[in-house]
């Protein structure tokens, strides 16, 4: 056998949600929100939009989602429940980038991708190189969708999922379009941990 295997340590999951969740309804909502600088794209004012009620059900959908993801791709079952902790429009004009950036006090992250535009494909994941012994750096690359998954499918409603410590940003873009996404945080609701009280929490 001449093989290399790949250990991966980060899963990310993406995921048509089309017949699952009500586009339409968040595009319009995302267009009557108010939003302010960010460093260098628009977010919007309201960091609670899932807590708006004509998007209960969809908060519901994505708690769901995230839960069989932590499930199923990382083998997390030792919790209660999930839910989105706070949740925001992104908006970025054309050529535009958003910085190098992580999640802290979140568990996963996601992003709702709400049009057809091929810079979608521009969100890019920090991944690094196990470290060589002996060696005098360590390696770092950013992996973007495009790489990973092609260019054929522009990810309108596309749901992605990351754990929030992963270091991810958007590169810059290749059209004239504006890229709208709404995007979010989550975190443990109820027990979590093993049965060992060291180990375990209530939130």
């Amino acid at each position: 056998m001449n093989s290399f295997f790949n250990l991966a340590t980060n899963v990310i999951l993406i995921k048509d949600m089309i017949d699952v969740i009500d586009f339409n309804l968040l595009r319009n909502e995302f267009d009557k929100l108010e939003f302010k600088r960010n460093k260098h794209n628009d977010i919007s004012v309201d960091q609670k939009l899932f807590n708006r009620e004509e998007f209960l059900i969809i908060k519901k959908i994505l708690e769901r989602e995230v839960a069989d993801y932590l499930r199923n791709a990382y083998g997390a079952n030792e919790f209660e429940d999930i839910e989105i902790s706070n949740s925001w429009g992104n908006r970025t004009e054309p050529f535009g980038s958003h910085q190098d950036h992580a999640h802290p006090f979140s568990i996963v992250s996601g992003v709702l991708y709400l049009d057809d535009n091929p810079d979608n494909l521009n969100f890019a994941m920090n991944t690094s190189f196990q470290e060589i012994p002996c060696y005098l750096y360590r390696k770092q690359r950013q992996a973007s969708i495009r790489e990973l998954a092609g260019s054929e499918n522009t990810l309108k409603n596309h749901l992605l999922l990351i754990l929030s410590n992963v270091g991810h940003q958007v590169l810059p873009g290749q059209t004239d379009m504006t890229r709208r996404t709404i995007a979010f945080n989550t975190f443990w609701k109820g027990h979590t941990g093993t049965d060992d009280e060291l180990n375990s929490r209530v939130f």
